[in-house]
């Protein structure tokens, strides 16, 4: 079973994929399952809404830097 973390990061792996993919029906269907794995995170966080945009993957690179 995946986690609340695991969830976040494979939708925001998702979401870059989707903004790189030079062709439209893969970005869709990376978005389609970025929106998929943000909503099973949300289940598992009382539904609490989730942003995985740019804010936190910005915070995320800053993290990686610091390790």
């Amino acid at each position: 079973m995946n986690t609340f973390a695991d969830l976040v990061q494979l939708a925001r792996i998702c979401l870059r994929q989707a903004r790189i993919s030079q062709t439209p029906e893969v970005a869709d269907a990376f978005r389609q399952m970025a929106e998929e794995y943000q909503e099973k995170a949300a289940n598992l966080n009382d539904d609490e809404a989730l942003d995985i945009d740019e804010p936190f993957l910005v915070d995320e690179r800053r993290e990686a830097v610091h390790r």
